[in-house]
């Protein structure tokens, strides 16, 4: 599959907002994508416990940045240092999504990140101190999603039993896949994965009565959550990170989660 490389890449841009208007800090600020390359995804959160908001970007077939916030207005790049530019072989993905949550109920926000067909999805752990580990093998999320190219993505606890799950959107670019024994699909279904206690994930096999996860069509970038029931306590955890998915606790029974695919 052709990939972006030996295209030129569009700068990432940092935009301040001083009141009534929006300054350009790019440079200023330490941001300025030096090496060109293709982002598709990112977000502010405090990865290592400052009290000052990093930013991540996602990047495809080039390393992800990491920038750590010095609190004095500028960012140090810690991409590589950090573990979150490359996964556990030291290899560059073609990432596209990107979703945060505290899978482990450790406190600390790790990251879930979608990629290109023919590659793994990849689930880092955060160790604290601004450091990431990469433990998509470990916890079984590896071979699942080969086959799969994965966009938009959350974490959420679809079950309700205090653990975040994980749902990815997929679907090709390429309709020709179709034509070739390649082991994928131009559409493609969405995968929900089982978080059981930190220690693994188990996809969620579909069931007649829930259509969206038995029909293979092309998915949007992006997956809302809807139909939150009382039985989701809040915690700490879900107030810390945003996700697809907010609870709302209310004084009657509501029906179970439902997912709806969203345009772009």
């Amino acid at each position: 599959m052709c990939g972006p490389r030996g295209l030129p890449g569009a700068p990432d841009r940092l935009f301040h907002n001083e009141g009534t208007t929006f300054v350009d800090v790019t440079a200023r600020a330490g941001v300025r994508d030096s090496g060109g390359y293709y982002g598709f995804a990112a977000t502010w959160v405090d990865v290592d416990d400052d009290g000052d908001l990093d930013l991540l970007v996602v990047n495809d077939s080039t390393p992800n940045y990491l920038y750590r916030n010095t609190g004095k207005g500028t960012f140090e790049e810690a991409g590589f240092a950090s573990g979150f530019a490359l996964n556990e072989e030291g290899r560059e993905q073609a990432g596209m999504g990107l979703a945060l949550g505290d899978y482990d109920n450790d406190g600390r926000v790790d990251t879930f990140i979608t990629n290109f067909s023919d590659d793994s999805n990849t689930l880092r752990r955060n160790l604290g101190g601004g450091l990431f580990e990469d433990v998509t093998g470990r916890l079984r999320l590896r071979t699942p999603s080969l086959p799969f190219l994965g966009w938009g993505t959350g974490f959420l606890d679809y079950d309700n039993d205090g653990w975040l799950d994980i749902f990815v959107a997929n679907g090709h670019v390429y309709p020709q896949v179709d034509r070739f024994d390649w082991g994928m699909t131009w559409a493609q279904r969405p995968l929900l994965f089982r978080n059981r206690e930190g220690s693994r994930f188990d996809e969620t096999r579909a069931v007649p009565s829930i259509s969206i996860f038995r029909s293979r069509r092309k998915s949007r970038r992006d997956a809302t959550c809807v139909g939150w029931g009382s039985t989701m306590a809040p915690s700490a955890r879900s107030t810390r990170v945003s996700s697809i998915a907010r609870s709302r606790v209310t004084a009657r029974p509501v029906p179970p989660p439902i997912c709806r695919l969203t345009h772009p």
